[in-house]
């Protein structure tokens, strides 16, 4: 009875798994240094520079608001400082969200807060529920949306802040 000699077709479909199991992985860290990096892509000083004006002010008073302009929001892996407060970093996640999702959770179009495109990338700190701002507020600078490296949108309590990093 003649021998069959499988030893070449099974280190094939052996090598064929490795390749698909090591792309595999560099998919799954490329994705996860994605998020990273949009993540660290804020962290630094801003400057609060303006405020779009919009229809869906929700919380602090004209007052308030105007007194946000000029101020700082420090953000960096471990801390958050803004309002005169520091908040530990706890946690961070990145979304993308479409100019349709944004009018629906914002009552905002992208054109009224100067956002190009199809999507933004947004980043949430701590569920947006650390510190006191005006003794009502969470603290300003844990729900942002980068428009680019050095300008970021602050969205605080309805109200939407142009940020510009500090160089």
């Amino acid at each position: 009875m003649p021998r069959i000699d499988a030893a070449p077709s099974f280190r094939r479909s052996i090598n064929a798994f490795l390749l698909l199991l090591i792309l595999l992985s560099a998919s799954v860290c490329s994705a996860q240094n994605e998020t990273a990096n949009e993540s660290t892509m804020v962290y630094g000083t801003w400057i609060l520079k303006s405020i779009y004006p919009t229809q869906n002010v929700e919380g602090p008073s004209p007052a308030q608001q105007k007194k946000l302009l000029g101020t700082t929001i420090v953000l960096n892996a471990s801390t958050l400082k803004a309002c005169g407060q520091s908040v530990p970093v706890k946690t961070i996640k990145v979304n993308q969200v479409s100019s349709t999702d944004f009018l629906e959770d914002n009552r905002v179009r992208f054109s009224e807060v100067g956002v190009e495109g199809a999507s933004i990338t947004e980043i949430v700190i701590n569920h947006r529920q650390s510190g006191t701002c005006f003794d009502a507020f969470p603290l300003p600078g844990q729900d942002i949306y980068v428009k680019n490296k050095n300008e970021i949108l602050v969205y605080f309590e309805g109200v939407f802040y142009r940020a510009l990093r500090k160089h």
